[in-house]
């Protein structure tokens, strides 16, 4: 368990940068640095701060916001990365995803929202925006299917009753229209997805698609 969490903030925008730091100076459990986005001064703030996780930016002015992700991810697997945008279409989440991201928040989220999606993915966990978390699992699952790269067979513990609920939600059904289908309530079906989620290790034996 990490006591303290370094976080890297990396954002181009000067008001923003000093909004970060007076959001976050009363949080004790983060040691914060911010950087500008300055594509000279980039690996050296990551290598001076080594930081736990970083809050990116997703739409850097001097640094392409994808191609840092795949470059920390490639250099330093061990740093979360965070990516913030005001808004995040399916397409830009899993572009990221496959680059290395795991975890998603709007700019606009609340203080404590932040907070809780620093501190989850510095212990390990996956946060996606939560309008989009269902429709990405099940494709993310469905994708690693057909490849081939797990079964429910596997320790992931996919049941052939959760691959079709699988299937359901990925034709866009809502909760209630997929509990018809299998003849269980709506809040079965949430049960169950709750239960596919606790799976996150999941994650890292996929190769995300690409859009």
């Amino acid at each position: 368990m990490i006591d303290k969490i370094r976080l890297l903030i990396i954002e181009d925008n000067y008001l923003l940068r000093e909004g970060f730091v007076d959001m976050f100076k009363s949080q004790h459990k983060l040691e914060v640095v911010v950087g500008s986005g300055d594509e000279d001064k980039f690996e050296q703030e990551i290598s001076g701060f080594n930081p736990h996780v970083i809050l990116l930016n997703s739409g850097l002015q001097h640094l392409q916001s994808l191609q840092v992700v795949q470059r920390v991810t490639k250099r330093s697997p061990d740093i979360k990365i965070v990516v913030m945008s005001l808004i995040l279409s399916k397409d830009e989440i899993i572009q990221f995803m496959d680059a290395g991201a795991v975890g998603f928040i709007f700019k606009e989220a609340a203080v404590l929202e932040f907070i809780k999606t620093i501190t989850d993915v510095a212990k390990g966990e996956i946060v996606f925006p939560l309008h989009y978390t269902n429709l990405l699992l099940s494709r993310i699952v469905s994708n690693a299917l057909v490849k081939g790269k797990i079964s429910h067979r596997e320790s992931v513990q996919i049941t052939e009753f959760e691959l079709q609920l699988l299937k359901l939600l990925s034709e866009g059904l809502s909760d209630s229209d997929i509990g018809e289908k299998l003849a269980i309530t709506p809040e079965s079906v949430k049960f169950h997805l709750h239960s596919i989620k606790q799976n996150l290790y999941l994650f890292s034996l996929l190769d995300f698609p690409s859009s």
